[in-house]
């Protein structure tokens, strides 16, 4: 709201000056053009004369009030890299494999269900972030290797990614 006020106020500011150099050195108003003799009855008398709007008339020209700026943006989801070929599934066992070292064929699948995220957060939400806050349609992985569960959530259309702290109030459907 802050940078509104500050608009209109350079938009004042620039009318003014605008209105003040329009007329003559005096101050005064140039006179109207005489009207030629032969206008007939359904002519005015004196004609207007046309200036330009010193304040813009195009709603593209101002902004609009629920345009966030820069620091209120929303925080975009976790990734946005798109979906390997091989799919959400492969990818989150292979990404388990490489950071704890278990085999592919050792790591078993606790749950691997759609679900529709309650906001940008995937259901993985970081202290302190802002998250955009609309329905996302995803997916939720828990894979055990040696003994522990480890959560993966995700986007429908892109990666996985490890959720070390899962909302359990994250998504509508499906136990965490």
């Amino acid at each position: 709201m802050r940078g509104g006020l500050r608009y209109a106020a350079v938009l004042t500011v620039a009318a003014v000056a605008l209105l003040a150099s329009c007329g003559d050195d005096d101050g005064t108003e140039p006179a109207a053009a005489e009207p030629e003799a032969s206008a007939g009855p359904s002519e005015s008398a004196t004609l207007p004369t046309e200036r330009p709007s010193p304040v813009p008339t195009s709603p593209s020209a101002e902004p609009t009030p629920t345009t966030p700026t820069a620091s209120e943006q929303p925080e975009p989801t976790p990734t946005e890299d798109p979906m390997p070929d091989d799919g959400p599934l492969a990818t989150a066992i292979a990404d388990l494999s490489r950071q704890t070292g278990v085999d592919f064929d050792e790591i078993q699948v606790v749950v691997n269900e759609p679900v529709t995220w309650r906001d940008g957060s995937l259901g993985c939400p970081e202290p302190g972030k802002m998250y955009t806050q609309a329905l996302v349609d995803g997916y939720r992985i828990v894979l055990r290797a040696a003994g522990e569960e480890v959560a993966y959530h995700g986007s429908t259309g892109r990666p996985p990614f490890r959720c070390d702290h899962p909302d359990p109030n994250g998504a509508t459907g499906g136990p965490i």
